[in-house]
């Protein structure tokens, strides 16, 4: 017999849902008129409506809260409007056609100096406002409530996951048609895709406030590696379809690197990709596993870690996957 195409598809090959099985199941819609009406707040996607389509065709609530299912509402809400607006500003400005890092320098500068004084724009007065409408106005109430509701550790660590993701995009422009190694895609490709920013609210989205030698523990480095990296890897897997069929040139994505780098047909560099994923997550559930018997902050936060893994697989069948 034949196999069917949807049991030979590289995503139906990964083994992260069996390594780390959901434990919760959040409702269809799931914090999604919290979603809409944020992006329509700041009027994100006014100019694009397939853009605005696909955004809210991720379910960004309902993936958040299988991600972080023991956050409350006020970190819920943070997460799902940052990844939203991560989300919008790259496929409406660092994916366009012609974007450059001349085009991308001025709005980026803009956003740290938002980021740094927690104003709308650098030069203005006052505090972070919730008036006016854009990416930057949305920023500055992103920064206002990272500061409210998360404690400073966690809030200094993803303002600075979220300057890398903004080096990252720059990254993205100077990279797009020039040979890019694998090496230097694996280092950089956590940073463009969320995953470097989802480390950082694991942590207080499970209610931790935890020292900085927890952080430094090598399995939990590892632990953080391996959830970004995965966020990552299988978002390259799933979104493959539709980037091959819309990008102008070779897509920088995953499969594409590894059908380059080890000169390889696409369906054996796509086979590639499914096999990183899961040695992946086997090792991260190596490391949830030796963790269970560290001390109680180290499990504390490895448990996290496994609820984050486990939600990883839930945020892909959504219409923004499917082609």
């Amino acid at each position: 017999m034949t196999a069917s195409r949807a049991e030979t598809t590289p995503w139906a090959k990964l083994a992260i849902a069996d390594l780390f099985p959901a434990r919760t199941s959040p409702p269809p819609g799931a914090g999604a008129q919290h979603a809409q009406d944020w992006i329509d707040q700041y009027r994100l996607c006014d100019q694009d409506p397939a853009a605005r389509a696909r955004l809210l065709g991720s379910r960004m609530g309902q993936c958040v809260a299988r991600v972080y299912p023991q956050a409350g509402p006020e970190i819920r809400e943070l997460a799902t409007d940052l990844f939203l607006w991560l989300i919008a500003y790259d496929d409406i400005h660092v994916e366009a056609p012609d974007a450059t890092p001349s085009t991308l320098l001025p709005q980026i500068a803009t956003f740290l100096a938002v980021l740094e004084t927690g104003e709308r724009t650098a030069g203005t007065t006052g505090t972070a406002s919730t008036t006016g409408t854009g990416f930057t106005p949305a920023l500055a109430d992103l920064a206002h409530r990272t500061r409210t509701v998360l404690p400073p550790g966690p809030a200094a660590r993803l303002t600075a996951a979220l300057h890398a993701s903004f080096l990252s995009m720059l990254w993205d422009t100077t990279r797009r048609k020039t040979p890019v190694s694998l090496a230097e895609y694996l280092t950089m490709r956590p940073h463009s895709v969320l995953g470097r920013v989802s480390v950082t609210l694991v942590e207080p989205a499970a209610g931790l406030d935890l020292a900085a030698t927890v952080h430094d523990h090598p399995d939990i480095r590892r632990l953080a590696r391996a959830l970004a990296n995965l966020t990552a890897w299988t978002n390259d897997l799933y979104s493959f379809t539709y980037e091959h069929q819309h990008e102008v040139t070779t897509p920088l994505t995953l499969p594409a690197l590894l059908a380059a780098h080890h000169h390889c047909s696409l369906p054996d560099a796509l086979d590639l990709a499914a096999r990183m994923c899961n040695d992946e997550a086997g090792l991260a559930r190596h490391l949830v596993g030796r963790l269970t018997a560290a001390e109680r902050p180290l499990r504390l936060y490895a448990t996290a870690f496994e609820q984050a893994l486990a939600g990883i697989s839930g945020c892909y069948g959504t219409p923004r996957y499917r082609t």
